[in-house]
């Protein structure tokens, strides 16, 4: 597979992994601007094996229009960066996936059917 994001990673201040695609047009020397960042989390998964899980900084269900990045800005004064890290291929499979469009079910409603649970006629 053909990487044509710009992933990074690096540990924020409070020392979560986090894996996000670079925005180097809006970074500088002092800000590193991200988009879509994600927490690595390791766990332990059944039988002690390792599992890696990707979990959103911030849920795109929470945005007005799902299918829009989420951008985060960090200084670099307060983060530490990795240096040349060539990241697995599932890895760059798992992000994409975790940021391909989002199809939203139809959200028409139909007010549902009035049931009386008492019979309130008189016999």
């Amino acid at each position: 597979m053909i990487n044509t994001l710009n992933l990074t990673v690096f540990l924020d201040p409070i020392g979560r992994t986090i894996f996000a695609e670079k925005m180097p047009d809006r970074s500088t020397t002092e800000l590193l601007v991200v988009k879509n960042p994600v927490v690595v989390h390791i766990g332990q998964a059944e039988g002690g094996k390792m599992s890696l899980q990707l979990i959103p900084i911030f849920f795109k269900e929470f945005l007005q229009n799902k299918n829009d990045d989420i951008i985060f800005t960090y200084k670099l004064s307060n983060i530490v960066m990795a240096d040349k890290i060539d990241f697995d291929d599932k890895l760059y499979t798992n992000y994409q996936q975790m940021h391909t469009s989002i199809v939203m079910p139809n959200t028409t409603h139909v007010a549902p059917k009035k049931i009386d649970l008492f019979d309130n006629e008189k016999k």
